[in-house]
C-alpha cells in the first residue's frame, strides 16, 4: 500500500519535516504517562548548507497521504487533532467512523480529503474530552484511552503497536506498506522550513520547537549526498508528516538524525 521510490538526481528541492533518526529509539520512561503533548511551543531556526556532487533520494509514503486539518479553536489540542487526522483516514475504511460523512472524495482511483468541517470538528471535540487534553494537553496514555474509547463507540476497535525509528527500514517502512499511520509523540522537535537546491548546493532551514507535541506520520524521505568521487558526505532523514494544530494545513518534514527527541511512536489502526 505503498508508494516507493529511489531517485539519483543532482537538482532535488525540499520542503520537508526532520525526524531524528541516526541512533533514535522511542525512549520509554515510567513518567512518560505523566507527560502532557500541548503544542509546538517556541521556536528558533538557523540554516544549513550542504554542498555536493550528486544526490541519491529515497522515500515511500501511504498513498494520497493523510487528511491535513486545521484548528485553533481548542488550547493544547495537538493530542486530539492527531488523533482525528487518524479517525479521518480510517473513515476511508471504518463506514460511519465519522457519523453520517465521507472525510474524503474519490475521483476514480484518486483519493481526495476534505478539509476541516462541522463533522470532523465534531470528532476534534469528541477526542479532546476523550483525551482530558484541556487539563494542560493529552498525556499518552490519554491519547490511547481517548481513540480506544471513539473508536469503540462507533463499533470499532483503536489498536496500537511500537514502531522504531532509528531504523525507517524496520518496523516502520512495514507499517507505511500496510498503509498504517505512524503517531509520533515528540519533545523537542525539528521541521524543514524552507529549502533551495543549486543542483551543487541545498541551503536548508531548519526551525526548532521546544514543545512537546504530537504528529502523525505517512512516510519517510532519505537523502543521501555524495562527492564527485561517489564517497557518501551527508545523509537526511525525514518524517513526512501531518502536524496538528497550528500548522496543521501543511506537509511537514520531521527532522531525524539526532533532531527530534521522540518519546513515543506508535503504528495505528482502526478496524
Amino acid at each position: 500500500m505503498q508508494n516507493k521510490v529511489v531517485v539519483r538526481t543532482a537538482a532535488f528541492a525540499l520542503a520537508a519535516v526532520c525526524v531524528a533518526a541516526a541512533g533514535f529509539t522511542a525512549a520509554r520512561s515510567a513518567f512518560a504517562d505523566e507527560d502532557r503533548y500541548l503544542g509546538i511551543g517556541t521556536s528558533t531556526s538557523y540554516s544549513e548548507t550542504i554542498n555536493y556532487d550528486h544526490k541519491e533520494t529515497v522515500s515511500a509514503e501511504i498513498p494520497y497521504g493523510l487528511p491535513y486539518y486545521s484548528s485553533n479553536k481548542y488550547e493544547n489540542e495537538c493530542a486530539p487533532m492527531a488523533g482525528t487526522v487518524l479517525v479521518g483516514y480510517y473513515d476511508r475504511f471504518c463506514g460511519d467512523l465519522v457519523p453520517g460523512y465521507d472525510t474524503y472524495i474519490q475521483f476514480g482511483p484518486r483519493i481526495i480529503y476534505r478539509p476541516m468541517t462541522d463533522e470532523t470538528d465534531a470528532v476534534l471535540a469528541s477526542l479532546y474530552d476523550l483525551m482530558d487534553a484541556e487539563n494542560g494537553g493529552a498525556t499518552y496514555s490519554g491519547f490511547n484511552s481517548g481513540m480506544t474509547q471513539y473508536a469503540a463507540s462507533h463499533g470499532y476497535t483503536y489498536s496500537r503497536s511500537s514502531v522504531s525509528l532509528s531504523n525507517l527500514s524496520g518496523a516502520f517502512e512495514t507499517a507505511i506498506e500496510a498503509g498504517k499511520p505512524v503517531a509520533v509523540f515528540l519533545k523537542g522537535f525539528s521541521f524543514i522550513t524552507a529549502s533551495s537546491d543549486s543542483g551543487t548546493k541545498q541551503v536548508l532551514t531548519i526551525t526548532e520547537y521546544d514543545g512537546n507535541h504530537v504528529v502523525v506520520a505517512y512516510g519517510y524521505k532519505i537523502d543521501r549526498y555524495y562527492d564527485a568521487a561517489d564517497n557518501l558526505i551527508a545523509t537526511r532523514t525525514y518524517l513526512t508528516v501531518v502536524n496538528g494544530g497550528e500548522m496543521s494545513d501543511e506537509v511537514k518534514y520531521l527532522c531525524l538524525d539526532g533532531r527530534s527527541n521522540v518519546s513515543n511512536s506508535i503504528a495505528v489502526t482502526i478496524s
